[in-house]
């Protein structure tokens, strides 16, 4: 039960279940960390992604509608393209209502809840960055219902695509309210709501 837990820690303590004690030579051990509002995921060594805690949007990457989770979990990212084997991670970023990560083989994954184009694709998998930088969506206005904002959440990573003149992603970072990625080749895109960023 997460209300077991303490709710401040004041000096720094080993998380024994993450930190680096292999086995054998042979466990996986942290290689990077990104924290959401409420989430944690950590990025290890042979490049799976777990994730533990809580979020209603989607952050924890674990499927539809788990919004909590104690014990650190795996991510599922699929399969790399051109293989069998299971897509390996490079590089992780949480927003505030959003994830992005980095495969190793230059491709991008994001989730979490898709409002203004954030994700980089509208909810019904259309893709918003074929050969645009600079993108923007009209807000939504009125009040929503909590069923009506779930129907924009996408609980698991996602492959993200882009037009064939980018390739080779490096780095991502999930913002506020979007998302900045950069290349190889030294390019910028960004995708989301435009607010001066």
């Amino acid at each position: 039960r997460l209300s077991a837990l303490p709710r401040a820690v004041a000096i720094p303590n080993i998380i024994q279940s993450l930190s680096k004690r292999p086995i054998n030579g042979r466990k996986p051990h942290p290689c990077s960390i990104s924290l959401g509002p409420e989430c944690t995921a950590v990025l290890l060594s042979d490049g799976k992604v777990i994730t533990f805690g809580s979020s209603s949007d989607g952050l924890l990457g674990l499927g539809k509608e788990i919004e909590t989770m104690i014990e650190p979990t795996e991510i599922t990212f699929g399969y790399s393209s051109s293989s069998t084997i299971p897509t390996s991670i490079a590089k992780i970023s949480h927003g505030s209502r959003h994830a992005i990560a980095i495969a190793k083989d230059g491709s991008a994954f994001s989730w979490g809840l898709s409002d203004h184009g954030r994700l980089g694709y509208r909810p019904q998998g259309q893709d918003l960055l074929k050969g645009v930088q600079i993108l923007k969506q009209i807000e939504k206005k009125g009040k929503e219902t909590k069923s009506d904002k779930r129907k924009r959440i996408i609980w698991s990573p996602r492959k993200v695509h882009f037009h064939e003149s980018v390739s080779g992603l490096v780095n991502a970072c999930a913002g506020f309210d979007n998302t900045v990625f950069h290349t190889e080749a030294g390019d910028v895109l960004s995708c989301g709501r435009m607010s001066g960023r």
